[in-house]
C-alpha cells in the first residue's frame, strides 16, 4: 500500500466521521439523533406515567363498583 492510496483512505475515513458527528449533534437547527432519543425517552416515559394513573383509577371504579353490589 502506497502512500497516496493510504491518503485517500484517511481522507475518506475522516469525512465519514464528520458525517456521523453531524447526524448525532444536528445540522440546519435541526435536533440530531442524541436528542431525538432524550425527547423520545421522556415521551415514553411520560405515557407510561399517563397508562399507569389510567389503570389505578379504572382500578378503583372497579373496585368501588363491585363493593356496591356486593352490598
Amino acid at each position: 500500500m502506497d502512500l497516496e492510496e493510504l491518503d485517500s483512505k484517511l481522507d475518506s475515513v475522516v469525512i465519514d466521521i464528520k458525517e456521523i458527528k453531524t447526524a448525532l449533534k444536528g445540522y440546519n437547527g435541526q435536533i440530531g439523533l442524541c436528542q431525538q432519543v432524550e425527547k423520545n425517552t421522556k415521551a415514553i416515559n411520560k405515557m407510561w406515567i399517563c397508562i399507569a394513573v389510567i389503570a389505578s383509577s379504572i382500578g378503583g371504579g372497579i373496585y368501588g363498583i363491585v363493593k356496591v353490589l356486593m352490598g
